[in-house]
């Protein structure tokens, strides 16, 4: 996603909803190496593994002709591994 400052950034953080008064996001520790960053991409929860599907989205990154970075590609996610 796109932090506030505009910074594309491939952090994982999940929503605590616990606190009904004041909900907070926290940074969820990855193993391995986590997908390039970017941002308008899509992302489903398969629930009965619990796992996360990520599916292409964008860069900041210019090409060469000035072009924009588009992914195709598709990330898996483990929630209950992570």
């Amino acid at each position: 996603g796109k932090k506030e400052d505009g910074t594309v950034t491939n952090e994982l953080k999940v929503l605590d909803i616990e606190n009904k008064s004041e909900f907070t996001w926290n940074l969820v520790k990855q193993k391995g190496k986590p997908p390039a960053k970017r941002y308008y991409h899509t992302m489903n929860l398969f629930e009965p593994s619990r796992i996360l599907i990520i599916h292409g989205g964008k860069d900041d990154t210019e090409t060469m002709n000035g072009s924009s970075v588009y992914f195709s590609d598709i990330v898996a996610f483990d929630l209950v591994k992570r």
